[in-house]
């Protein structure tokens, strides 16, 4: 994912995670991340250093439903990992970013 970017249409089954990542440039202080739409439940997590999941992640976000968001400051120049977690199946959910 880049600087204000979405991904549409993302969906896994239940107890599965969708993995992405995004690429943040020097001079980047905030990255926002937000998910909308779809049907279904999916908890979001970050993780500056690995693959973000359940068990590895610095920040989450896990509302009941597809509605997630979360801000992390602070952040250095790099590659960053996001993903959604499928607490039931979950379609249709688009995944933005904000830097």
């Amino acid at each position: 994912m880049g600087q204000n970017c979405s991904r549409a249409n993302r969906a896994e089954t239940a107890g599965n995670t969708d993995y992405m990542y995004v690429y943040l440039p020097a001079g980047t202080s905030t990255l926002k991340v937000t998910t909308s739409g779809g049907t279904g439940t999916e908890s979001l997590y970050y993780n500056p250093t690995t693959w973000a999941s359940p068990s590895a992640f610095t920040a989450s976000s896990t509302n009941t439903g597809t509605a997630q968001s979360l801000t992390v400051t602070n952040t250095t120049a790099g590659y960053r990992y996001i993903s959604l977690y499928a607490n039931t199946a979950f379609s249709g959910v688009t995944v933005s970013t904000q830097f």
